[in-house]
């Protein structure tokens, strides 16, 4: 091989290492702009995440208020504030203000299923029949996701009528002044306003607490249930948490 040939060999073997070089720097620096952004984006749901938290535990304190003007609305309204530069959206629902899966009725879930539903009321009455077989032959419902196993419930139908349906209130019937507009919508004549107060907090009720937080792209949801016990030493239990 000539002196030249020997130098352009080399010469090739020289570039074909910087671009060897280059492709390991640009690999490198593509690996550590993508594990700096995917610490941002843990940092950031961190932030947000600890925000949701503490809005929880904030409205379950606010539940112990003994200023009776400065207790939260208990009908599910939500209410918007804002933790550093997370936005908050805080909504407390009395359980007793919903429809009771457990002991309410054929006639209280037809009306319900019906209004909520927005079904006739022949299909209506056989969804409630079904709910009260359903428990009757597997025992309570544990939570209204159980709806899912009676016969005739769709999950399109399972949106509409969920936000108005319960566990825990243990009532044949619900209390108007923190009832939701689905539940305020079953009874004729019943705008979705319907009789309006805040409702008192009491003993031996359960609580239901969803806190939605946001910032940017980043959005943590929490749901607590917790039942008031009127023991001071432990006020009160949580009974769900997700």
């Amino acid at each position: 091989m000539t002196r030249r040939g020997e130098r352009g060999l080399a010469l090739v073997v020289v570039l074909l290492g910087v671009a060897a070089l280059s492709l390991i720097a640009f690999a490198m620096l593509a690996s550590s702009v993508t594990a700096t952004r995917i610490a941002r984006n843990d940092w950031a749901r961190l932030q947000v995440t600890t925000a949701a938290n503490s809005a929880v535990q904030a409205a379950i304190l606010s539940l112990f208020d003994p200023v009776l003007q400065d207790l939260p609305p208990l009908d599910g309204a939500a209410r918007s504030s804002t933790a550093g530069d997370v936005d908050l959206s805080t909504a407390i629902q009395d359980e007793t203000g919903r429809v009771d899966l457990n002991v309410s009725g054929r006639d209280l879930l037809r009306s319900y299923f019906a209004a909520a539903g927005d079904l006739e009321v022949a299909p209506a009455d056989a969804l409630a029949g079904n709910v009260i077989a359903w428990r009757t032959t597997h025992g309570a419902f544990q939570s209204v996701e159980d709806l899912g196993g009676v016969d005739g419930m769709t999950p399109d139908l399972i949106v509409r009528v969920v936000p108005g349906l319960t566990v825990y209130s243990h009532r044949e019937s619900f209390d108007l002044r923190t009832a939701p507009p689905p539940v305020l919508r079953a009874i004729p004549g019943m705008s979705a306003t319907g009789l309006r107060g805040r409702g008192i907090v009491r003993p031996g009720r359960a609580y239901s607490i969803h806190v939605a937080a946001s910032r940017g792209a980043t959005r943590v949801e929490r749901l607590a249930v917790v039942l008031i016990t009127g023991d001071p030493a432990k006020p009160y239990w949580l009974l769900d948490w997700r």
